[in-house]
C-alpha cells in the first residue's frame, strides 16, 4: 500500500451494510468509507437518497418495499441500524417520499410527502417524526387540491419549503411555497408568469429560499432558477445565457451560496454556483454531451457536488475552487487506494455541512439502482506530502483538453470574485 493510501483507514461494504465496523467508525474524520444503503425490498431492488442530516450521520430517501412496490416508501438510514422504512399516511395508496431531515437530540423530523385518504395515488406534504414513528399530513395551499410536497427544512425544523397545488397554478401543476405556523404561503411569482414552480432549499434561519419558477421568458412549461428573500423573487441566470431554463437545487446554511443548473451562453445546461450576485459555471466532466447539475453545497461554498456527463453516462462530481470539477469516484479512489469495481456513481445529491459526507445514487455491481453514502477525510487528516501529491493530481485534471466550456462557462462570472466573496457564515441554530 502506498503512503497516501496508508494515511487513511478504509471501509468498503459491498452489500447490505448495517454498521460501520470498530476498525473504521463512520463518524471518524480519519476514516474514508463507502457504504451502499441497500433497499427495503430485496426483490424489486431500488433505492434513491435525497437528503443528509447536517452532520452527515443520517440519510433519507425513497426505496421500493414489499408494501409500496412499485410506488416507493420513504426511508431513514444511519450506520448503526441501516435502512428503515417509514410507512405512509392512513388511507390512499401506500407510498411515501423522504426528502429532508432536521436532526435533534430528541429525535428527527423528516420532510417529504405521503399518500392519504384525500390524495389517493398522489401525495401530500407530510412530516415524519421519529419520536412518534408516524407521518403527519401538512395539507396544501388554500383552494388547491391536496397535492403538495416538502423538499427542505431550515435549522429549526419550523420552516418547510416545497410546492403545493393552488387555484392559480392550475390542474395538477404546483407552485413554489413555504409552510410556517401551520399554514402554507405561496412564494412570489415573477410578473406576467404562471405561478408554477418548486422550492428546493432553505438557509439555516429560514430567511432565504431557493428553487425554480416559471417566468414570462420561460413560459408555463419551463422553469428558471430562483431565489426568494425579504426583497422578493430574484431570477438567477448566466450573464449572456441561453434559453430561459434552470433551477436552484440547494443553498448553504449561511444563505450566501446557491448551486443549481442553468443555460449558459452556449445554451447548454451547466452546473452553477452563485454568491452575492455573481454566478460561476462549474463546467462538466470529460466525455459525452455537455450537461451538468450541482445538487448540494457545503457551508461556505467550498465543496459542491452534483451530476456531470461522461462518455459512459451520468457520473457524480465534486467541485472545489482550487481543483475545479472532478469525478467523485476518482477522488474517492485516489484518497482511499480502493477500487470501487463495477459500481457506477451516477449522481451526488446531498452533502454534510462540513463537506466530508456525500450521499448519492448509482448502479451497484448487479446493475440495480442503489443509494450510497461515502465519507472523505478532513483536510488535516492527510499528511502534507500526500496533500501536495493529491493537489497536483487535481490541478492536472482541471487542465482539460479541448473546449474551455468543460472547465467552466466563461460567461458565468469571475471565479476569483466567487472565491473572494466567501464570508464567515453565521452559525446555524442548534442542529446536528
Amino acid at each position: 500500500m502506498n503512503r497516501c493510501a496508508a494515511a487513511a483507514v478504509v471501509l468498503l461494504v459491498v452489500t447490505f451494510p448495517l454498521a460501520a465496523t470498530a476498525d473504521c467508525e463512520f463518524a471518524d474524520p480519519n476514516c474514508i468509507t463507502f457504504v451502499p444503503l441497500g433497499s427495503l425490498d430485496v426483490g424489486a431492488f431500488e433505492s434513491t437518497v435525497s437528503g443528509l442530516s447536517w452532520d452527515g450521520l443520517v440519510a433519507v430517501g425513497t426505496s421500493t418495499s414489499q408494501n409500496s412496490t412499485p410506488r416507493g416508501e420513504g426511508f431513514l438510514w444511519d450506520p448503526g441500524t441501516g435502512i428503515q422504512g417509514l410507512g405512509s399516511l392512513p388511507g390512499g395508496a401506500f407510498q411515501s417520499q423522504a426528502n429532508a431531515i432536521h436532526k435533534t437530540a430528541s429525535g428527527s423530523w423528516i420532510g417529504g410527502g405521503a399518500s392519504s385518504t384525500l390524495t389517493g395515488s398522489d401525495m401530500e406534504a407530510a412530516i415524519y417524526f421519529t419520536g412518534s414513528g408516524s407521518w403527519e399530513a401538512r395539507g396544501s395551499l388554500d383552494g388547491g387540491s391536496p397535492r403538495s410536497m416538502i423538499y427542505a427544512l431550515d435549522a429549526s425544523g419550523e420552516i418547510e419549503a416545497g410546492s403545493s397545488s393552488s387555484p392559480e397554478s392550475g390542474g395538477t401543476q404546483q407552485q413554489a411555497a413555504v409552510r410556517n405556523e401551520s399554514a402554507w404561503e405561496a412564494l412570489e411569482t415573477p410578473p406576467n408568469a404562471v405561478p408554477r414552480g418548486d422550492a428546493y432549499g432553505v438557509d439555516a434561519l429560514g430567511t432565504v429560499i431557493v428553487g425554480r419558477t416559471a417566468t414570462a421568458s420561460s413560459g408555463s412549461n419551463k422553469r428558471e432558477a430562483a431565489r426568494w428573500s425579504a426583497g422578493g423573487v430574484e431570477i438567477l441566470r448566466f450573464p449572456g445565457g441561453g434559453a430561459a431554463e434552470g433551477q436552484a437545487r440547494a443553498i448553504d446554511p449561511s444563505g450566501e451560496f446557491i448551486v443549481g443548473q442553468a443555460r449558459n451562453s452556449q445554451n447548454l445546461l451547466e452546473a452553477f454556483a452563485w454568491s452575492q450576485g455573481e454566478m460561476a459555471g462549474l463546467g462538466d466532466l470529460d466525455g459525452g454531451s455537455f450537461e451538468s447539475e450541482a445538487r448540494a453545497v457545503a457551508t461556505d461554498g467550498n465543496v459542491v457536488v452534483g451530476r456531470g456527463t461522461t462518455a459512459a453516462g451520468p457520473r457524480a462530481f465534486i467541485w472545489k475552487p482550487e481543483e475545479g470539477i472532478r469525478s467523485l469516484r476518482e477522488v474517492f479512489e485516489e484518497l482511499s487506494g480502493t477500487d470501487l469495481g463495477t459500481w457506477k456513481l451516477e449522481e451526488a445529491t446531498a452533502i454534510s455541512r462540513d463537506g466530508r459526507v456525500v450521499a448519492g445514487n448509482g448502479r451497484n455491481p448487479d446493475n440495480q439502482p442503489e443509494a450510497w453514502v461515502l465519507t472523505l477525510p478532513e483536510p488535516t487528516t492527510i499528511d502534507l506530502q500526500c496533500a501536495v501529491i493529491l493537489a497536483l493530481a487535481g490541478l492536472a485534471r482541471t487542465r482539460r483538453s479541448g473546449s474551455h466550456s468543460r472547465a467552466g462557462s466563461p460567461a458565468s462570472g469571475n471565479e476569483l470574485a466567487w472565491m473572494g466573496s466567501r464570508i464567515q457564515p453565521s452559525g446555524p441554530r442548534s442542529n446536528s
